[in-house]
């Protein structure tokens, strides 16, 4: 059984790398059933390829089998997103390998995967409002909204592959809300929420708690300016400029008497500084404040 993640700790990948060296028994239940379900796939899997097994394209072309997913923990994804079709599993990741697969699918010669050609058909036999139908019956017999796997004629991932995830399926149906409808996507509204989490952090001296970022943004804000909750997690250790570290050291400054010690500023993270500048006395030279 999985111990309790709290998704705003860590990223995708840190929480697949946790289920892969079974620190972590099982991905949290929710982890499939996001917006952004085929997009986390295809990290993951790259993530798999590229940096796990260093694997190059012809590697992938030549190597992968099923069993490449379900020995490295993503079989679960694979039967969940794409019906344990692998071809569209690659094709997802690698849409660069568009040829290849068509080529692989038309030759019949699908030694991946003997079931492409059901799944293309499939997916062809469908229209949209037929799709949207099967989901809004669905809800009514199980008097809830349904996940993905208890979809059935056609299954679960022929909805993913036509909609883009499980989520937009659901918002194409009118079952849930498109929380991101109304929300302001514009580049200065992007920067401004931007500058109001980083301010945040600053002020508290830390990577904000889940309920302290819902007071701050929306859950469509969330995921129209970061993604997700993970997102600002790595934006804030990852998207300060120059710029905005030497503001924080003069800030500190002022308000010190003196120059910060990188014992002074707890957010962002000395490392940060250190990451930009080189060192610490570096980023104080740039700031403009001498150093002894």
């Amino acid at each position: 059984m999985a111990k309790d993640i709290n998704l705003i700790d860590f990223t995708d990948i840190e929480i697949y790398n946790m289920v892969r060296s079974r620190e972590l028994g099982r991905f949290p239940n929710s982890f499939w059933g996001g917006v952004d379900t085929l997009k986390t796939a295809k990290d993951l899997t790259r993530h798999l390829f590229e940096k796990i097994l260093k694997w190059d394209i012809n590697d992938i072309k030549n190597k992968t089998i099923i069993d490449t997913f379900y020995d490295n923990r993503l079989g679960g994804m694979l039967k969940q997103l794409f019906n344990n079709n692998l071809l569209d599993a690659l094709l997802n990741a690698y849409p660069e390998l568009e040829d290849w697969i068509e080529e692989k699918k038309n030759s019949k010669l699908d030694d991946l995967n003997n079931k492409s050609d059901k799944s293309d058909k499939k997916r062809i036999e469908y229209t949209d409002e037929e799709l949207i139908e099967n989901i809004q019956q669905k809800s009514i017999q199980l008097n809830r909204n349904p996940v993905m796997r208890e979809m059935s004629e056609p299954e679960g991932h022929i909805y993913t592959a036509r909609f883009g995830s499980w989520g937009n399926a659901l918002i194409a149906a009118e079952l849930i809300e498109d929380i991101c409808a109304e929300i302001d996507n514009s580049e200065e509204a992007i920067n401004k929420a931007q500058k109001i989490i980083k301010d945040f952090a600053y002020e508290i001296g830390r990577i904000p708690t889940e309920e302290e970022i819902n007071s701050l943004f929306s859950e469509g804000e969330i995921k129209v300016y970061f993604k997700s909750l993970a997102g600002i997690n790595n934006y804030l250790n990852e998207g300060y400029t120059k710029e905005e570290l030497i503001n924080i050291l003069n800030d500190k400054r002022n308000k010190l008497g003196r120059n910060p010690t990188n014992k002074d500023i707890k957010f962002p993270r000395p490392i940060i500084f250190i990451d930009k500048f080189g060192n610490w006395d570096n980023g104080l030279k740039e700031a403009g404040l001498d150093v002894n």
